[in-house]
């Protein structure tokens, strides 16, 4: 049976205030580590360091604020609602979710989330949990377009089990396998002709291992491959019209 709610609506479903704490705890403990990280690398001044902490204490105000709300009787947990699969269509709405990373002054990572794409993080573990991996399916025609951060968004996603089997724990390990800093003169944001020097995580390394890896669960289509299918499609209906 299926069962279609918009954006909104979902993003409203909330799994139970026991299993959100267990995935906030866990969430804050992997900050902890990069922040211990962070701190070895750039000192405990650094703007890293300052983002991290500022993550950690959000989540930690989120989580006091569940230990302190009580339940009522008249809400239905998401797990109640007796999902086995997940379909997310335009995916690339909770590609905002945040991350931690000892990197300095570097620019593409995007550290701070959002509460949706965090939400739907929660319910992808759920998932996970229930169907071993094998229950989320999601749909974008621009999953990656601002940041080569959002193909690891993906992954933590739909590849958990696989980032944890490849010993891929945090941002920058994932990072230093397939990624890379680039620095290089860009032009000044107050667009007045001067440029100044911007290091950006911008460059894939190692991609034919990391196209390995995300393939496994990716299906990816060219505006070819779009045209061809749309084009199936089309005849498909044309003849179950004429079937009809």
């Amino acid at each position: 049976m299926f069962h279609f709610e918009g954006h909104t609506q979902f993003d409203r479903m909330s799994l139970s205030n026991e299993r959100q704490k267990t995935y906030l705890k866990a969430e804050i403990d992997l900050l902890r580590d990069e922040l211990d990280a962070a701190i070895d690398e750039n000192g405990d001044k650094s703007f890293t360091v300052k983002q991290i902490e500022k993550s950690i204490a959000s989540y930690e105000d989120r989580l006091k604020k569940l230990e302190e709300k009580q339940d009522k009787d008249d809400f239905v947990d998401f797990e109640q609602l007796g999902f086995s699969h997940l379909f997310v269509d335009e995916s690339h709405l909770y590609k905002n979710l945040a991350l931690a990373s000892k990197m300095h002054n570097v620019a593409g990572l995007g550290s701070r989330g959002s509460a949706r794409a965090f939400n739907l993080l929660m319910k992808s573990k759920y998932m996970d949990e229930i169907t071993g991996g094998k229950g989320q399916t999601y749909a974008s025609g621009t999953c990656i377009s601002n940041s080569m951060v959002e193909l690891y968004t993906n992954m933590r996603y739909l590849q958990a089990n696989l980032l944890k089997d490849v010993g891929i724990q945090h941002f920058d390990e994932w990072a230093a396998d397939f990624g890379e800093v680039v620095t290089d003169y860009e032009l000044k944001p107050e667009s007045d002709g001067q440029y100044q020097l911007k290091s950006r995580f911008a460059k894939f390394t190692n991609l034919p291992e990391l196209m390995s890896l995300f393939k496994e669960c990716a299906d990816i289509r060219t505006a070819d491959g779009v045209y061809l299918l749309c084009c199936k499609i089309t005849v498909l209906k044309i003849r179950l019209n004429t079937a009809l």
